[in-house]
């Protein structure tokens, strides 16, 4: 199956904002450590792209397609998670309830094992490819414009409820927001003018309200988010026009970066923070960036290595099964 390019350099974008935000986050200069802020729309992108990537493809078997999303979502999570813990016991900082917290995929609910917060993420993924199920056969009811009304009003309300739940729904309706733009976007006449604008809109707003209320309810889910969704789209937008204006074509640097980016994204934040951390490890902040970015590759191949095996092993006992 021919890959589209354009996909790629999305997800590998998407891979880096988050990396750099990270990274920059370690700074000791405070203005580089506050553009994290804005290279964690990372999240964003990879949200509204997983929710375009099933908008038109459709699921034969709910439950053959959810263990095998859950194989390639948590099968390398585990084994991370498994090698963190190992960490942790060896330098006796190993709290053992974030082994079940990990094993059932609640770290977003209730924390991550030290290194591995920020597979938060991972929890809200698999709750999506859930909706995208429920999606394929209620189309027309998430393409109704008073249902996705009334779906705002909800998680605006649960916001002030749960912020947590409230947080759930937003990051789910950006997933749908995907889903939805992947069924309307060949009516859809791209200005990267207007595009560009209403991202420079955005950023205004977002700082102009973090000046004025930053530590808020109202300021830190709401606006924060309503903005990051605006940048996230955008960014997949400009990004996926260029390509294919410029008719980019694949090679396999791109193919190696797209296949391992998820594993670097597991891997790198143990560098920064938990057990094994590097971006301490001198006084210069550029030579740990540079140790800790080659680290995170390094280690995410050997997660790659293992997770085919562990996935070839899966297959062929399956086979098995089937012909017996």
């Amino acid at each position: 199956m021919k890959k589209n390019v354009s996909i790629q350099i999305i997800r590998i974008c998407a891979m880096f904002f988050i990396i750099i935000c990270h990274l920059v986050s370690e700074s000791n200069n405070n203005f580089i450590v506050q553009t994290a802020q804005f290279f964690n729309v990372g999240v964003y992108i990879f949200l509204f792209l997983s929710g375009y990537l099933y908008g038109k493809k459709k699921i034969e078997n709910n439950k053959e397609w959810l263990i095998g999303r859950a194989k390639k979502i948590m099968i390398p999570t585990y084994c991370f998670v498994v090698f963190l813990t190992l960490i942790h016991i060896m330098r006796n900082t190993m709290d053992f309830k974030y082994i079940f917290i990990h094993l059932f995929d609640l770290q977003y609910y209730l924390g991550g094992l030290g290194g591995a917060q920020h597979l938060w993420f991972v929890s809200i993924i698999m709750i999506c490819y859930i909706v995208n199920v429920h999606l394929q056969y209620n189309n027309k009811i998430i393409m109704n414009k008073k249902n996705n009304i009334i779906f705002i009003i909800i998680t605006i309300i649960c916001v002030y409820l749960n912020q947590k739940l409230g947080q759930t729904l937003i990051y789910i309706y950006i997933f749908i927001l995907g889903y939805i733009y992947k069924n309307v976007e060949n009516k859809i006449n791209v200005n990267i003018l207007k595009i560009s604008i209403m991202l420079i809109i955005a950023v205004l707003i977002r700082l102009f309200f973090k000046y004025i209320m930053d530590g808020s309810l109202l300021y830190d889910v709401l606006i924060v988010s309503i903005t990051h969704t605006i940048l996230g789209i955008g960014i997949f937008i400009i990004i996926k026009y260029i390509c294919e204006k410029m008719k980019i074509k694949g090679n396999r640097y791109i193919d190696s970066i797209d296949n391992i980016s998820y594993y670097i994204y597991i891997t790198h934040y143990m560098f920064m923070i938990g057990p094994i951390r590097t971006m301490g490890l001198t006084e210069s902040f550029v030579i740990n960036t540079i140790c800790t970015i080659i680290l995170s590759y390094i280690s995410a191949w050997l997660l790659q290595v293992i997770d085919k095996k562990i996935q070839k092993i899966i297959e062929n006992k399956s086979i098995r099964k089937t012909e017996i």
